[in-house]
C-alpha cells in the first residue's frame, strides 16, 4: 500500500485552568507533528468551556474540587502508512477518527503484518503498565500489613479505634430551638454541679 492516508482526528482534554488546558493541547499537537510519517495539514483548537455536571434529574452537581473545563481539537493529518495511523491511536488515544482518503485499502500480507505488530506493541505496553501497577499495589498492601503488625503501631491504631466521641443530648427537638448549644451545655454542667453538691450535703 503506497497511497498516503488523510484523516480528521479529534483530541479531547479535561482540566483547569482553561488557559493551561489550551496550552497543553497546543503542545500535544506540536509533539504529534514531529512523529515520523505524519504531517498536520491544518488544525483548529476550540476554546475551553466549563463542564457542568448534572445528575439524572438534570440538577447541577456541586464540584468541591473547583471548576473543570474541557476543550477539543480537530486536525486534518496526512499519514505515510496505515501503520503510522495505528501508532497515533495507541500513543495519543484520540477521541475520534474519520478517514477521508482513500475510500478503499489494498493491503499486502506485509502491510497487515506491520499493522498487527504495531497493535501488539501497544497492547504489550499497556499490559506492562497494568502489571506494574498491580505489583506496586500488592507491595504497598504487604508493607501496610507489616506496619500494622508492629506492636507499637498496632497499639496506637487500637487506641484510636476505641475512642468514642462524647455526645450530649439537649432534650426534645422542640427544646433545641431555645438558646445556643453552648448555653445549653453550660446549663447542663451547672445542673450536674448542683446535683453533686446536693449529694455532698446529704452525706454530711
Amino acid at each position: 500500500m503506497t497511497e498516503k492516508i488523510s484523516a480528521i482526528i479529534m483530541f479531547e482534554m479535561l482540566g483547569r485552568p482553561p488557559e493551561h488546558l489550551k496550552d497543553t493541547m497546543v503542545q500535544l499537537l506540536e509533539v504529534i507533528s514531529k512523529e515520523n510519517g505524519i504531517k498536520i495539514i491544518n488544525k483548529k483548537i476550540h476554546e475551553p468551556k466549563k463542564v457542568e455536571n448534572k445528575d439524572k434529574d438534570g440538577k447541577p452537581i456541586v464540584n468541591t474540587q473547583g471548576e473543570i473545563f474541557s476543550t477539543f481539537s480537530e486536525s486534518e493529518i496526512e499519514f505515510e502508512t496505515l501503520s503510522n495511523l495505528i501508532t497515533i491511536c495507541f500513543k495519543y488515544l484520540p477521541s475520534h477518527i474519520e478517514i477521508t482518503y482513500p475510500e478503499n485499502f489494498n493491503l499486502t500480507n506485509r502491510d497487515f503484518m506491520v499493522i498487527t505488530n504495531e497493535i501488539l506493541t501497544g497492547l504489550h505496553h499497556y499490559d506492562a503498565i497494568a502489571k506494574s501497577s498491580l505489583m506496586n499495589n500488592q507491595l504497598l498492601a504487604k508493607k501496610l500489613q507489616e506496619i500494622a503488625q508492629n506492636p507499637e503501631i498496632s497499639a496506637i491504631l487500637n487506641k484510636e479505634k476505641n475512642k468514642i466521641p462524647l455526645q450530649i443530648s439537649y432534650g426534645k427537638q422542640e427544646d433545641n430551638k431555645k438558646g445556643k448549644p453552648e448555653n445549653r451545655e453550660e446549663k447542663l454542667k451547672g445542673k450536674v454541679k448542683k446535683l453533686a453538691k446536693t449529694k455532698d450535703k446529704a452525706k454530711k
